[in-house]
Order: C-alpha cells, then sequence, then structure tokens
C-alpha cells in the first residue's frame, strides 16, 4: 500500500551500521520514507533485536566488528522462518568474487559505498517492493499450510483429522473415561440451495460450523466431514454427555437465521449419530456404526439424536441401516444403476476432452435418481466400492464400444487404485472390445487418501503404459496430496468446483486458481474447472487459463452422451471471449 508522495506502508527496518554519521544518515533516509527504524551499531546488538521482534527488511554494513555482515546474514537465513527477511547489503567491495560471496550468504541485494542518495532510494525502492512481495508469498504459504488440514469454507479441520482424532481418541478410551463420537449429516440442506441460492447454503455450513466450534471443550475436535456432514469427536464424554450437548446442537441448528432470509425460509435441521467408545476398536468400525446412527436418524424422523448400541445392551439393537452384501450385488445386475454422461469441453474451441461416466441409482419406481453422494458413502462402508468400480468400467466400456468417438472420463474409489485385480480387468476389457486405452481416462479424488501408495503407483504407470490417462479429481479441496503431482502420472488436474463457485467475484479463489494453473503448466499437465454454472464463472476461468470447463452451464449429465454439435451450441464460446 502506497502512502502520499509514493512512501510505502510503514514497516520496521533493522539497519546495522557501526559508523555513526553513516548510521544516522541512513537513519533519516528511510525515516524520511515513513519506517520505523532500529539502529544498531553491530551484529551481537542486531541478533539481540531480532530475538525480540520480526524486521521485513534488514540493512546491514558488510564489514562490522566482531561478527561480520556475511556472517550476520548467514545467521538470519538459519534462524526458523529465516527466508522471510529482505537483506539489503552496504558494502565497499567492487571485486566479483566478494559481490557474489555476499548473495550467497545470504543477501538479496547490495549497494555501493559511499552511498549515492538516489541511487539509495532506488534501492530502498526495490527493497520495499520485494518485501511486500515476499510478505504475500508467506501469508499463501501460510494459508495453502492451513488449507492442508481445514476446509476452506467453514475453516474447520478437514475429514483427513478425523481418522487420527478418531484412533487416539478410542486408543486412550475405557469403561470409565470413555470416548463419543457424533455424525451430524444437515436435514433439507438440498432445499436450501435450491431455493435460496449458493451462497445461503455456503452461509448456512458456516453457521453450523460455527455451532459445532463453540460446542467443542479442549481436546474436542469438530471436523467438516464433506457436503453437509460434519463429526465431532468428543474426549472423556459418556453417552448421556454426549446426547444432551447434541440436542442442544440441534437446537440451535434449528434457530439459524441468514441475513435477508427470514426464520421460515431456512427450515433445516440436522440428524445426529452417537456411538460411544469404552475401549480401542479399529476406526473403520466406529465410523461404520455412528454412521448408522446418523441413518437411523434419518430414518426415524430427521432432526434428532440416535445412539448406536451393541445387540448385547438391553433395550437397544443396531439398526440395520447398511444394505447386505447380497443386496448390493442385486444392485450391480439390476435397471436401478445407470450411467449417465457429462461433458468436458474447451471454453474457446468447444473441442472435447470427454465425457465424464456418473453413476446414477434409481430406487424402485422412482423417476429421478437417488442423491448420489449418500449413495456411494454406503457403498463404501459396506467395502464394496471396488464392486462398484468394476460394474461402472464395464459399462463405461459398454458405452466406449456404442459410440466409437467417444472418450469416457470414469472415476475410482482410493481403494480400487491400490486393487491388482483392477489391471487384468481392464486388460481383458480393453481386448474383448476393441477400445484404444486413449479413449479411457481414469479419475482419482484428492479427498479420498490412497492406502498403498506404491502399489497405486505401480498399477497407475502400468495403465498408463497401455495408453490409459488419469485424471485427479477435487483438486484443491485439501490440497493435501500434493505429492500425486510429483510422482503419480497425471495428465489432468480437475479444479474443485468450490474455487469456481462465484469466481468473477472473489479474488481470493481467483489466486488459488492462478497458483494451480502455474502448478499445472510447470508439469505438463491439463486442467478442468468444475461445476461452471455461469456465463461470468466461464469467461473468469478462461481469462485465467484454465484448458476445459464442466458444468452445467455446459450440459447437465444425462443418460446418453452428447454430439459435438450440440456442445457447441450451448457453449456458445463467440459470447464468452467479446
Amino acid at each position: 500500500m502506497m502512502l502520499r508522495n509514493g512512501i510505502q506502508k510503514r514497516m520496521d527496518v533493522l539497519l546495522v551500521e557501526d559508523d555513526l554519521p553513516t548510521r544516522k544518515l541512513l537513519e533519516r533516509i528511510i525515516s524520511e520514507r515513513g519506517h520505523q527504524v532500529f539502529p544498531c551499531a553491530s551484529a551481537e546488538e542486531a541478533l539481540v533485536e531480532m530475538g525480540l521482534k520480526v524486521f521485513p527488511l534488514v540493512f546491514l554494513d558488510i564489514n562490522l566488528p566482531g561478527i561480520d555482515g556475511f556472517e550476520l546474514s548467514r545467521r538470519i537465513r538459519s534462524q526458523p522462518d529465516g527466508d522471510r527477511p529482505y537483506i539489503l547489503v552496504g558494502t565497499s567491495h567492487k571485486e566479483a568474487s566478494k559481490l557474489r560471496e555476499i548473495l550467497d550468504a545470504g543477501a538479496n541485494d547490495y549497494l555501493p559505498k559511499p552511498y549515492v542518495r538516489d541511487l539509495l532510494q532506488v534501492r530502498l525502492m526495490v527493497a520495499e517492493s520485494q518485501v511486500k512481495d515476499i510478505a504475500a508469498r508467506k501469508e499463501m504459504e501460510g494459508e495453502l499450510r492451513f488449507l492442508a488440514l481445514h476446509d476452506p469454507l467453514t475453516r474447520l479441520p478437514n475429514r483427513s483429522q478425523l481418522e487420527k482424532a478418531i484412533r487416539i481418541a478410542a486408543g486412550n478410551a475405557t469403561p470409565d473415561a470413555p470416548a463419543c463420537v457424533l455424525y451430524i449429516d444437515l436435514d433439507n440442506f438440498k432445499t436450501v440451495n435450491d431455493t435460496l441460492g449458493h451462497d445461503a447454503g455456503d452461509l448456512l455450513l458456516i453457521s453450523v460450523a460455527d455451532i459445532l466450534r463453540e460446542s467443542i471443550r479442549p481436546g474436542d475436535l469438530a471436523v467438516r466431514h464433506g457436503g453437509d456432514e460434519f463429526a465431532m469427536i468428543l474426549r472423556r464424554c459418556g453417552a448421556a454427555a454426549a446426547i444432551e450437548r447434541a440436542e442442544q446442537i440441534l437446537l440451535k441448528i434449528g434457530n439459524i437465521e441468514l441475513p435477508d432470509h427470514g426464520p421460515s425460509e431456512v427450515k433445516t435441521g440436522a440428524s445426529i449419530g452417537v456411538i460411544e467408545v469404552s475401549r480401542p476398536a479399529p476406526v473403520e468400525d466406529i465410523l461404520k456404526r455412528v454412521d448408522s446412527a446418523c441413518y437411523a436418524a434419518k430414518a426415524n424422523g430427521r432432526n434428532r439424536v440416535e445412539l448406536f448400541a451393541g445387540p448385547r445392551e438391553e433395550g437397544k439393537v443396531p439398526v440395520p441401516v447398511l444394505p447386505s452384501a447380497d443386496r448390493i450385488f442385486a444392485l450391480l445386475g439390476a435397471e436401478s444403476l445407470q450411467l449417465y454422461f457429462q461433458p468436458i469441453v474447451a471454453p474457446a474451441s468447444g473441442e472435447l476432452l470427454c465425457h465424464e461416466a456418473l453413476l446414477r441409482l434409481f430406487p424402485p419406481g422412482a423417476d429421478a435418481p437417488a442423491r448420489a453422494a449418500a449413495f456411494i458413502q454406503r457403498i463404501s462402508a459396506a467395502g464394496l466400492s471396488y464392486d462398484v468400480d468394476r460394474f461402472v468400467i464395464q459399462q463405461s466400456f459398454d458405452a466406449l464400444r456404442q459410440f466409437p468417438d467417444l472418450h469416457l472420463s470414469v472415476n475410482l474409489h482410493a481403494s480400487s487404485v491400490c486393487n491388482l485385480n483392477l489391471i487384468d480387468f481392464i486388460e481383458q476389457l480393453f481386448a474383448s472390445h476393441g477400445v484404444e486405452p486413449a479413449r479411457l481416462i481414469l479419475e482419482i479424488t484428492e479427498t479420498e487418501p490412497i492406502p498403498n501408495f506404491e502399489q497405486a503407483r505401480t498399477i497407475m504407470t502400468r495403465l498408463k503404459l497401455l495408453g490409459c490417462r488419469f485424471a485427479l479429481d477435487d483438486f484443491g479441496a485439501g490440497f493435501s496430496p500434493l505429492r500425486y503431482l510429483k510422482t503419480l502420472p497425471i495428465d489432468v488436474l480437475k479444479i474443485d468446483g468450490f474455487f469456481i463457485h462465484d469466481l468473477s467475484e472473489e479474488p481470493y479463489n481467483q489466486a488459488i486458481l492462478r497458483a494451480i494453473q502455474e502448478i499445472a503448466r510447470f508439469a505438463g499437465i491439463q486442467t478442468v474447472a468444475e461445476k461452471v454454472e455461469n456465463e461470468r464463472e466461464l469467461a473468469a476461468a478462461v481469462e485465467l487459463g484454465v484448458d476445459f470447463i464442466q458444468g452445467f452451464l455446459v450440459a447437465k449429465p444425462r443418460p446418453e452422451p452428447y454430439t459435438l454439435a450440440e456442445i457447441t451450441s450451448r457453449l456458445r464460446p463467440e459470447a464468452v471471449l467479446k
């Protein structure tokens, strides 16, 4: 931020100069630029000052008594966060070797002595600009570190923290000091989103997160598990106390009011499942059981709390909410499961990258598909993700054979990518269907941790050698597995729709997209903006250099692929590029 007369916004400057007249001169010039100067006569004195506060700019003389400027620069850089200060060095050395030594010691720039006022002003202007850039970079790095562990909308810890917290709580649980896990699924969230808009839905999620944040004690944890689902881990808390706290949370959620919307418009509640853990238990079992309790709360009328109870507990039996393996296999062979197709296209040219194959479940007698997220979650909890993936791959190959010009992108569960049977199955389908491998893109999602990374890399490499391509879905949702880009054969990055929503009005989302685009360009990877819903978002994505787009603006998923003519007419690229 610039002040009047081109003077930079005030910052603290550490000035290290043993010559008193020179130090006074520099102090006056730097102060005239609006900065607070902390003068020191030696490196030893400067190190004491740096132990007391952070200095974004350090101006030091190279020839200091005692510890010289070379050593002082090296010590600054060796400290925690030592890359933050901008170091400007004054020197009478003119030899190239000495000047290189100054930079090698950690200085950002040097200035010849005796100082020339005009040149000094120029170098200070450069330093001020660089300090601003360093501060912005550090802020972004800190935000990315935060996003690796937190949900960007609610700022709660994300699902990557959930299993670890449950494992610790269960490991320390005893009958005398149990822990409880709560699984919270909002009721009617889709209705709020559809009737009041995504902004209202986001505000509702933030309000729920604030309620959970206020409800935890030291040692507890509240997590956004994804979508409209949350979890809480309550340490040293029995079932009775957990149910009481859950009821209080329900009451607060029911009283949420959103700006510009009356209480009657925000008709939401929550179904909460509770499980008490009194001894160490596998995390997977705990999650399955608390999810069962949450599902029972929905089945029993919604907006209520259900406690999961084992079969031996008097008066309570576990609710059989998860479909059995036989039921899932029956679904796999029935007409209830159907593939839908949604195109992914280049916004300017209309070039078609592929269609994404999306699985839809149609309950008996229903005209519209069930909510996909709930179905997939139950499939995963039943341990049948690989069987469903096989079904989707089989159906996808049938579609590829039926439509010779079709290219398909197929989602795989993280556990499927580690299954060695996957290679044999896909190779058999290539042979039996006569499909070129280049027509198949396999998607893995960033939000699902891969259980066996090395095995997944081996499988992906073999499929890549066949000619298949790979996409990383929901990129940016967690920012945790950035190593996927470095070590896995990724061809396409699908940027999470959260960062596309209101892209033209959200500078933060624009900054994230620029960072993602820079990473992708460096790695030679194409990018896809997901969930593009209007032309403003499309125009912003085009301006930021996204290669392809996917979303309702171009086409909604449907049971048959779109033709290129349909896609081109829907996209209307000339309207975007004016």
